[in-house]
């Protein structure tokens, strides 16, 4: 049976999609069967498949969307059996909160990016503080994980992770997720972070800058691997 790995938020724009994107496609997962489940209906993650499929070969993963005549908990069911790894990435939901209650619930690990602005903080704390105890009362906090996000290039981790402590009802990654143009347009034309950073190995300037972002990304991937073998 595959693990589950869902990326959740009360809104959009917090980098689901490009932490599905890259992280599903870094090195710390090569040589596994890797499926994405799309629940966002902007369905970016298609989009960037199908813009992909006209020009370059097929990535080595299948991004699935999410059948809104099913239930969530059916789809994940049905793909863990198929795939080593899935994936799932959530809308942004503040008030019902029914997909991500799901992903609770059937998720070998619940990653959940947050800004540090107290705008963010608080609605996370109001929107998902009940979902999570409720759910902690029957799992372990090590199943639920806060990823800092848009921290500055140069921004101390832990000096940054610190102002999250706050949020203590679940535990916090030990790595951050920087603030990088190129997660912007790396994906232009179907790339993927990993085939960015190789296409601008003349460039010394845009290699330094993709050569940091795939090095974050995989220190993020190869921490979600070992939670989930711990």
């Amino acid at each position: 049976m595959g693990k589950v790995i869902s990326f959740a938020g009360t809104k959009g724009g917090i980098l689901k999609s490009t932490l599905t994107q890259c992280v599903s496609t870094s090195k710390t997962f090569d040589g596994y069967k890797v499926g994405i489940l799309e629940g966002d209906s902007q369905s970016s993650l298609l989009a960037w498949e199908n813009e992909r499929d006209k020009v370059l070969k097929p990535l080595n993963i299948k991004i699935i969307n999410h059948d809104e005549n099913r239930a969530l908990k059916d789809e994940i069911t049905e793909l863990r059996e198929i795939y080593d790894f899935l994936f799932v990435d959530l809308p942004g939901e503040s008030k019902a909160l029914n997909l991500t209650r799901t992903a609770l619930a059937y998720s070998d690990l619940c990653i959940f990016p947050l800004r540090l602005s107290h705008k963010d903080t608080t609605a996370f704390d109001s929107n998902m503080r009940q979902p999570l105890k409720d759910i902690l009362k029957i799992r372990e906090r090590k199943h639920f994980k806060i990823l800092p996000i848009f921290a500055h290039h140069s921004t101390n981790i832990q000096s940054f992770k610190d102002n999250y402590n706050a949020i203590n009802i679940i535990d916090k990654f030990n790595n951050i997720h920087r603030d990088r143009a190129v997660y912007t347009y790396f994906s232009v034309g179907g790339l993927t972070l990993r085939e960015y950073e190789a296409t601008h190995k003349l460039n010394s300037t845009e290699a330094g800058k993709a050569s940091k972002a795939v090095e974050e990304m995989e220190l993020v991937a190869q921490e979600i691997l070992e939670t989930l073998n711990n």
